[in-house]
C-alpha cells in the first residue's frame, strides 16, 4: 500500500473488506480500515453524491472544448454572480487521435478500462450543484443512464464496446466518424453520434444540439431517426424524486434548488414521465447484501421522453430551467 496512491486505495479499499470476509481473516479488513480512516480523498469522482447546498463562487464565465476525447463545457454567470455550468460529451473512447491500422481496427492491443458509453450525453450544475446527472458510482452502464438516447429501451453497444474494448474486433474507425463541433457563437455544440449504435438499431441519424440560451437555462434539440420502427426515448437522470409531473414539464427540487425540464415543442406525439433509477452507493465498507447496504447512497431518478407509439423518426426540443 506505500506504493499507491490514495486515488487508487479508495477505488479499491472495498476489495479488502470483500477478501476479509470471505477468508474470515481479520487482517484484511484492518488493512481496508485503515485506508478509510485517511478520508474520502477524490470528491471529483464522485461529485453527484458529495455535494452540499449551492454556493455562489467568483467563477466568471469561461468555456473549454477537449476536441480529442470530444467534450464541451461552458460557464454563464448572471446578475447576481450564480453559475450555471453545461457539459456535453461525445466521442469515442479513446479518443479521436487513436491510431488505427487499415481495416480500421485498433493499431495497439489494450484495455480501455472503465469507459462508459456515453456519447451525445449532456449534464449540469448549478452554483457547483449538480443538476443533470451522470450514472454515478457503481451505476449501471448502459445508455439508460447516459442522459442520451435509447431505442425500445437499448443503448448504445450495450457496454459491450465502450466496457471491455477488443481492439481486435471493433472497427474504432466508424466510432471516430462521430462528431461535436462547436458553434461559431461558442453559445453550444452539435453532436452527431449515429455510429454508436448497433448496426441491428438501425440508427440513420441521431444528432443532438446543445446550447445555453440565458445564464439560468440550457437547451436540448434532438433529431432521430431508425430505418425500424422503435419507441424513441431520450433519458435525463436526476438526483431527486418530481414535485410535479405534467404532460409537458417536469419539476424536482435539489437542495432547496428547484429545476424543470419543459418540452417545448415536438413533431411527434409523446409521452412524459419519471421512474426511479437504481440504487448507487460509494465506500462499500463490506455489508453483506445489495448495494443499498452501503455507507452513502443516492438511488436516482430517471426522466423518459419517449415517443408514444413505434416511430422511424423523432425530433423535439427542451428547456432545463433554474426556477
Amino acid at each position: 500500500a506505500r506504493f499507491v496512491d490514495d486515488i487508487t486505495l479508495q477505488n479499491y479499499s472495498h476489495i479488502f473488506y470483500w477478501i476479509g470476509r470471505k477468508l474470515h481473516d481479520p487482517d484484511f479488513r484492518a488493512i481496508a480500515d485503515n485506508i478509510k480512516s485517511r478520508g474520502f480523498r477524490w470528491p471529483e469522482g464522485f461529485w453527484s453524491l458529495l455535494w452540499t447546498a449551492p454556493k455562489k463562487s467568483l467563477i466568471t464565465e469561461g468555456k473549454h472544448f477537449f476536441d480529442d476525447i470530444g467534450i464541451w463545457v461552458k460557464d454563464t454567470v448572471d446578475e447576481s454572480g450564480n453559475t450555471l455550468r453545461v457539459l456535453a460529451k461525445c466521442g469515442p473512447p479513446l479518443g479521436y487521435r487513436l491510431e488505427t491500422t487499415d481495416s480500421g481496427m485498433a493499431r495497439y492491443k489494450f484495455n480501455a478500462g472503465h469507459v462508459h458509453p456515453d456519447a451525445g450525453s449532456v449534464y449540469a450544475a448549478w452554483n457547483d450543484l449538480p443538476v443533470l446527472l451522470g450514472p454515478g458510482y457503481l451505476g449501471i452502464k448502459k445508455g439508460i443512464f447516459q442522459n442520451s438516447i435509447c431505442f425500445n429501451g437499448r443503448g448504445q453497444f450495450d457496454d459491450r464496446l465502450y466496457h471491455a474494448f477488443d481492439p481486435e474486433t471493433t472497427n474504432y474507425n466508424k466510432l471516430k466518424e462521430m462528431s461535436i463541433v462547436p458553434d461559431i457563437d461558442d453559445s453550444g455544440i452539435t453532436m452527431n453520434f449515429t455510429n454508436s449504435y448497433e448496426t441491428s438499431l438501425t440508427v440513420n441519424n441521431a444528432i443532438r444540439k446543445v446550447s445555453i440560451d440565458s445564464p439560468c437555462s440550457f437547451i436540448v434539440s434532438d433529431d432521430v431517426s431508425t430505418d425500424i420502427e422503435a419507441y424513441i426515448e431520450a433519458y435525463f437522470r436526476v438526483s431527486d424524486p418530481p414535485e410535479i409531473i405534467g404532460t409537458d414539464a417536469i419539476v424536482w427540487d435539489v437542495c432547496g434548488q428547484k429545476m424543470s425540464m419543459q418540452v417545448l415543442n415536438s413533431q411527434i406525439e409523446y409521452e412524459l414521465f419519471v421512474y426511479p433509477g437504481n440504487v448507487i452507493t460509494i465506500n462499500d465498507c463490506g455489508k453483506s447484501g445489495p448495494l443499498e447496504c452501503g455507507d452513502v447512497n443516492q438511488r436516482g431518478y430517471q426522466i423518459l421522453l419517449r415517443s408514444e407509439r413505434k416511430v422511424k423518426k423523432a425530433k423535439w426540443t427542451v428547456q432545463f430551467r433554474v426556477i
